[in-house]
Protein backbone atom coordinates (compact mmCIF):
# COMPACT_ATOMS: atom_id res chain seq x y z
CA UNK A 1 0.00 0.00 0.00
CA UNK A 2 2.63 2.29 1.13
CA UNK A 3 4.58 1.32 -2.41
CA UNK A 4 1.54 2.41 -4.28
CA UNK A 5 0.72 6.06 -2.83
CA UNK A 6 4.38 6.48 -3.40
CA UNK A 7 4.27 5.86 -6.73
CA UNK A 8 1.39 7.83 -6.61
CA UNK A 9 2.95 10.71 -5.41
CA UNK A 10 5.88 10.58 -7.31
CA UNK A 11 3.57 10.39 -10.82
CA UNK A 12 1.78 13.39 -9.21
CA UNK A 13 5.01 15.42 -8.83
CA UNK A 14 6.63 14.56 -12.30
CA UNK A 15 3.25 15.52 -14.27
CA UNK A 16 3.28 19.03 -12.11
CA UNK A 17 7.13 19.62 -13.38
CA UNK A 18 6.29 18.49 -16.39
CA UNK A 19 3.46 20.62 -16.90
CA UNK A 20 5.27 23.60 -15.30
CA UNK A 21 8.37 23.09 -17.24
CA UNK A 22 6.04 23.33 -21.07
CA UNK A 23 4.45 26.13 -19.62
CA UNK A 24 7.51 28.18 -19.49
CA UNK A 25 9.14 26.44 -22.96
CA UNK A 26 7.00 29.52 -24.54
CA UNK A 27 7.35 33.21 -23.35
CA UNK A 28 3.14 32.98 -23.45
CA UNK A 29 4.10 30.65 -20.33
CA UNK A 30 5.83 33.47 -18.26
CA UNK A 31 3.51 36.58 -20.09
CA UNK A 32 -0.15 35.17 -19.08
CA UNK A 33 0.52 34.93 -15.67
CA UNK A 34 -1.94 36.92 -13.50
CA UNK A 35 -5.61 38.11 -13.40
CA UNK A 36 -6.65 39.20 -16.40
CA UNK A 37 -10.26 41.37 -16.19
CA UNK A 38 -12.62 41.15 -19.65
CA UNK A 39 -13.55 44.56 -20.84
CA UNK A 40 -17.03 45.08 -20.82
CA UNK A 41 -17.67 45.33 -24.06
CA UNK A 42 -16.48 42.07 -24.68
CA UNK A 43 -19.17 40.79 -22.31
CA UNK A 44 -22.17 41.25 -24.28
CA UNK A 45 -22.87 38.16 -25.27
CA UNK A 46 -26.16 36.58 -25.86
CA UNK A 47 -23.84 32.90 -25.59
CA UNK A 48 -22.11 33.39 -22.37
CA UNK A 49 -20.59 36.44 -20.39
CA UNK A 50 -16.85 36.20 -19.40
CA UNK A 51 -15.67 38.26 -16.47
CA UNK A 52 -12.04 37.37 -15.65
CA UNK A 53 -9.15 34.64 -15.72
CA UNK A 54 -6.89 33.99 -13.43
CA UNK A 55 -3.33 32.00 -14.83
CA UNK A 56 -0.96 31.07 -12.38
CA UNK A 57 2.00 28.63 -13.30
CA UNK A 58 0.21 25.75 -14.44
CA UNK A 59 -3.81 26.59 -12.81
CA UNK A 60 -6.32 28.56 -14.23
CA UNK A 61 -9.39 29.82 -12.81
CA UNK A 62 -11.76 31.29 -15.45
CA UNK A 63 -14.67 33.40 -13.85
CA UNK A 64 -17.87 33.47 -16.29
CA UNK A 65 -22.17 33.24 -15.86
CA UNK A 66 -21.84 29.89 -14.96
CA UNK A 67 -19.79 30.04 -12.15
CA UNK A 68 -15.86 28.73 -11.68
CA UNK A 69 -14.02 26.59 -14.04
CA UNK A 70 -10.90 25.45 -12.31
CA UNK A 71 -7.88 23.40 -13.23
CA UNK A 72 -4.64 22.76 -15.26
CA UNK A 73 -3.92 24.09 -18.32
CA UNK A 74 -0.40 23.78 -20.55
CA UNK A 75 1.15 26.28 -23.18
CA UNK A 76 1.29 24.51 -26.55
CA UNK A 77 2.53 27.86 -28.64
CA UNK A 78 3.51 31.29 -28.36
CA UNK A 79 -0.74 32.09 -29.53
CA UNK A 80 -2.38 28.91 -27.77
CA UNK A 81 -3.05 27.07 -24.55
CA UNK A 82 -5.40 24.17 -23.79
CA UNK A 83 -7.34 23.78 -20.53
CA UNK A 84 -7.01 20.33 -20.16
CA UNK A 85 -10.34 18.71 -20.42
CA UNK A 86 -11.85 21.28 -20.86
CA UNK A 87 -11.32 23.17 -23.38
CA UNK A 88 -9.00 26.13 -25.49
CA UNK A 89 -7.56 29.37 -25.79
CA UNK A 90 -5.61 30.28 -28.91
CA UNK A 91 -5.07 33.57 -31.34
CA UNK A 92 -3.82 34.78 -27.79
CA UNK A 93 -2.17 38.03 -28.05
CA UNK A 94 -0.37 39.72 -24.64
CA UNK A 95 1.06 43.17 -25.13
CA UNK A 96 2.00 44.98 -21.53
CA UNK A 97 -1.54 45.00 -19.74
CA UNK A 98 -3.37 44.01 -22.68
CA UNK A 99 -4.81 40.60 -23.83
CA UNK A 100 -6.93 39.23 -26.42
CA UNK A 101 -8.21 35.74 -27.57
CA UNK A 102 -10.53 33.55 -28.55
CA UNK A 103 -12.17 30.93 -26.12
CA UNK A 104 -14.45 27.74 -26.71
CA UNK A 105 -15.52 25.92 -23.54
CA UNK A 106 -18.27 24.60 -22.05
CA UNK A 107 -20.72 25.90 -25.04
CA UNK A 108 -18.94 28.85 -24.57
CA UNK A 109 -17.12 30.09 -27.94
CA UNK A 110 -16.59 34.16 -27.86
CA UNK A 111 -13.42 36.49 -28.90
CA UNK A 112 -12.92 38.76 -25.80
CA UNK A 113 -10.03 41.65 -24.71
CA UNK A 114 -8.82 42.74 -21.36
CA UNK A 115 -6.98 44.46 -18.98
CA UNK A 116 -4.29 42.60 -16.52
CA UNK A 117 -5.46 43.40 -13.02
CA UNK A 118 -1.64 44.93 -11.24
CA UNK A 119 -3.48 44.93 -7.81
CA UNK A 120 -4.50 40.69 -7.40
CA UNK A 121 -2.37 39.04 -5.58
CA UNK A 122 -2.01 35.59 -6.43
CA UNK A 123 -3.86 32.56 -4.88
CA UNK A 124 -6.76 35.01 -3.43
CA UNK A 125 -9.85 34.92 -4.08
CA UNK A 126 -10.65 36.62 -7.87
CA UNK A 127 -14.24 37.91 -7.40
CA UNK A 128 -16.95 39.65 -5.25
CA UNK A 129 -19.11 36.83 -4.42
CA UNK A 130 -15.85 34.99 -4.43
CA UNK A 131 -14.33 37.00 -1.41
CA UNK A 132 -17.49 37.33 -0.04
CA UNK A 133 -19.54 34.26 -0.06
CA UNK A 134 -21.28 33.24 3.32
CA UNK A 135 -21.13 36.89 4.36
CA UNK A 136 -23.61 39.07 5.92
CA UNK A 137 -24.42 43.11 5.78
CA UNK A 138 -26.93 44.93 7.65
CA UNK A 139 -28.70 47.90 7.25
CA UNK A 140 -28.38 50.16 9.70
CA UNK A 141 -31.19 53.20 9.91
CA UNK A 142 -30.43 54.66 13.00
CA UNK A 143 -26.66 54.99 14.44
CA UNK A 144 -26.44 51.82 17.04
CA UNK A 145 -29.81 50.60 15.88
CA UNK A 146 -29.42 47.61 13.11
CA UNK A 147 -32.60 47.15 11.64
CA UNK A 148 -33.27 43.09 10.53
CA UNK A 149 -32.50 43.58 7.21
CA UNK A 150 -29.49 42.14 5.46
CA UNK A 151 -27.88 41.00 2.28
CA UNK A 152 -25.80 37.13 1.99
CA UNK A 153 -24.05 36.28 -0.48
CA UNK A 154 -23.70 32.76 -2.40
CA UNK A 155 -20.55 31.62 -4.74
CA UNK A 156 -23.09 29.59 -5.86
CA UNK A 157 -22.75 28.85 -9.69
CA UNK A 158 -25.97 27.34 -10.13
CA UNK A 159 -27.58 28.88 -7.35
CA UNK A 160 -28.97 32.34 -5.72
CA UNK A 161 -26.14 35.09 -6.26
CA UNK A 162 -27.23 36.72 -3.24
CA UNK A 163 -30.10 36.65 -0.55
CA UNK A 164 -32.31 39.73 1.19
CA UNK A 165 -33.66 39.08 4.25
CA UNK A 166 -36.40 41.95 6.09
CA UNK A 167 -38.14 41.67 8.96
CA UNK A 168 -41.83 43.29 8.44
CA UNK A 169 -44.12 44.81 10.69
CA UNK A 170 -46.56 41.53 10.24
CA UNK A 171 -43.68 39.69 12.57
CA UNK A 172 -42.74 37.91 9.69
CA UNK A 173 -39.63 37.97 7.43
CA UNK A 174 -39.93 38.35 3.53
CA UNK A 175 -37.25 37.04 1.28
CA UNK A 176 -35.90 37.76 -2.29
CA UNK A 177 -33.07 36.14 -4.16
CA UNK A 178 -30.76 37.11 -7.13
CA UNK A 179 -33.05 34.99 -9.27
CA UNK A 180 -36.42 36.46 -8.10
CA UNK A 181 -37.96 38.55 -10.74
CA UNK A 182 -39.70 40.78 -8.41
CA UNK A 183 -41.55 44.06 -9.67
CA UNK A 184 -42.22 42.36 -13.09
CA UNK A 185 -37.88 42.49 -14.25
CA UNK A 186 -35.42 40.15 -15.03
CA UNK A 187 -32.49 39.87 -13.24
CA UNK A 188 -28.67 39.96 -14.95
CA UNK A 189 -25.50 39.30 -13.37
CA UNK A 190 -23.14 42.21 -15.60
CA UNK A 191 -19.24 42.52 -13.98
CA UNK A 192 -18.24 40.68 -10.96
CA UNK A 193 -15.05 42.26 -9.53
CA UNK A 194 -12.92 41.49 -7.09
CA UNK A 195 -14.68 44.47 -5.32
CA UNK A 196 -17.92 44.87 -6.42
CA UNK A 197 -20.57 43.92 -8.52
CA UNK A 198 -23.32 45.10 -10.78
CA UNK A 199 -26.70 43.69 -12.12
CA UNK A 200 -28.84 44.68 -14.83
CA UNK A 201 -32.38 44.77 -14.39
CA UNK A 202 -35.17 44.80 -17.33
CA UNK A 203 -38.76 45.27 -17.26
CA UNK A 204 -40.79 42.39 -19.14
CA UNK A 205 -44.45 44.38 -18.06
CA UNK A 206 -45.91 47.64 -17.45
CA UNK A 207 -45.19 50.92 -18.64
CA UNK A 208 -41.40 50.35 -18.52
CA UNK A 209 -41.26 46.88 -20.07
CA UNK A 210 -38.20 46.59 -22.75
CA UNK A 211 -36.14 49.36 -20.33
CA UNK A 212 -33.19 48.40 -18.22
CA UNK A 213 -31.49 50.03 -15.01
CA UNK A 214 -28.30 48.80 -13.47
CA UNK A 215 -27.01 47.82 -9.63
CA UNK A 216 -23.95 48.55 -8.40
CA UNK A 217 -22.99 46.84 -4.80
CA UNK A 218 -19.36 47.40 -3.55
CA UNK A 219 -17.00 46.90 -0.88
CA UNK A 220 -15.83 50.10 0.75
CA UNK A 221 -12.21 50.56 2.51
CA UNK A 222 -14.46 50.48 5.74
CA UNK A 223 -15.44 46.92 4.68
CA UNK A 224 -19.34 48.19 4.19
CA UNK A 225 -21.56 46.95 1.41
CA UNK A 226 -22.47 50.14 -0.68
CA UNK A 227 -24.94 50.06 -3.77
CA UNK A 228 -26.27 52.18 -6.04
CA UNK A 229 -28.98 52.38 -8.53
CA UNK A 230 -29.08 54.01 -11.35
CA UNK A 231 -31.42 56.10 -13.56
CA UNK A 232 -33.90 54.15 -15.96
CA UNK A 233 -31.90 53.74 -19.47
CA UNK A 234 -28.33 54.45 -18.27
CA UNK A 235 -25.34 52.81 -20.09
CA UNK A 236 -22.59 51.08 -18.46
CA UNK A 237 -19.43 51.59 -19.13
CA UNK A 238 -16.48 49.89 -17.14
CA UNK A 239 -18.62 49.18 -14.18
CA UNK A 240 -19.58 53.13 -13.64
CA UNK A 241 -23.28 54.04 -14.97
CA UNK A 242 -22.60 57.85 -14.55
CA UNK A 243 -25.24 59.96 -11.81
CA UNK A 244 -27.13 57.45 -9.02
CA UNK A 245 -30.72 57.48 -8.38
CA UNK A 246 -30.67 55.94 -5.22
CA UNK A 247 -27.96 54.68 -3.00
CA UNK A 248 -27.74 52.74 0.87
CA UNK A 249 -24.91 51.55 2.89
CA UNK A 250 -24.90 48.05 4.50
CA UNK A 251 -22.67 47.29 7.94
CA UNK A 252 -20.53 44.20 7.78
CA UNK A 253 -21.51 41.35 10.15
CA UNK A 254 -19.28 40.27 12.64
CA UNK A 255 -19.72 36.59 13.33
CA UNK A 256 -21.48 37.94 16.27
CA UNK A 257 -23.78 39.78 14.76
CA UNK A 258 -24.82 37.08 12.13
CA UNK A 259 -25.51 34.25 14.89
CA UNK A 260 -27.63 36.87 16.46
CA UNK A 261 -29.30 37.46 12.74
CA UNK A 262 -30.27 34.01 11.91
CA UNK A 263 -31.04 33.17 15.62
CA UNK A 264 -33.31 35.96 15.64
CA UNK A 265 -34.66 36.25 12.30
CA UNK A 266 -34.50 33.15 10.61
CA UNK A 267 -35.04 31.12 13.84
CA UNK A 268 -37.76 33.63 15.12
CA UNK A 269 -39.87 34.56 12.76
CA UNK A 270 -41.94 32.32 9.77
CA UNK A 271 -41.50 33.80 5.95
CA UNK A 272 -44.10 35.77 5.17
CA UNK A 273 -46.95 34.56 3.16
Amino acid sequence: MKKLLFISLLFTAISCTKNDEDSFKYSLGKNVIGKWDISNSAKKSNSCTIYSIVFSRTDYTINYNNGQLKGVYTVDSETQITLLNVGLISNISVSDSNISFDISIDNCSKSVSGLKDIKYIDGECSTFLECNDDKYFYFEYEEGYIDFKAFKFNNDPTGDLWEQFRVTYDNCYEYSSFTDNGNDATRELIENEIDYIVYKRTYIKGDFMGQSYYIKMSIEPDGSLYTTTSELGANLVDGDFGTAQYYQDYLPASDEDTKTFEELVLGTYTICP
